[in-house]
């Protein structure tokens, strides 16, 4: 196993605590912050709710984009990254189903395959335009 890959595991790991920790909150905490977040880019009061939607679903799309990143660089196999990824998006899924205020939606674990997939085309294309494939 070579230094990227192990740092890359390394790396994965700490990610998926993040995106554990993130998912244990209880449903109004995690609503919280993402309403301060979706509130410092509010211009317009109206569009909060759409802004607070947009920045939920994007955070699911970044988490599993970098998560698929950092599992493609320890697998360094393209299918690896990509059925770990969405295996671990569908159990942090299942375990929101035990946490207060929060379910787990088939819907997130699709939103964040999104990110799984682009990351899997960004290696792909990143791969092809070197000369290496995997």
């Amino acid at each position: 196993m070579s230094k990227v890959q192990k740092i890359s595991g390394v790396l994965a790991i700490l990610w998926m605590a993040c995106i554990f920790y993130l998912s244990h909150q209880a449903g109004e905490e995690s609503s919280q912050l993402s309403s301060i977040v979706a509130a410092l880019f509010s211009a317009i009061p109206a569009a909060e709710e759409t802004l607070h939607y947009i920045v939920r679903k994007g955070a699911h799309v970044f988490a599993y984009f970098l998560l698929t990143l950092f599992l493609y660089g320890a697998f360094q196999k393209w299918y690896k990254a990509f059925a770990a990824a969405v295996l671990y998006a569908a159990t942090d899924e299942f375990h929101q189903t035990f946490i207060p205020g929060r379910s787990g939606q088939v819907s997130d674990v699709a939103i964040d395959s999104i990110g799984v997939v682009t990351a899997v085309l960004l290696v792909f294309l990143v791969l092809n335009r070197s000369g290496r494939h995997t």
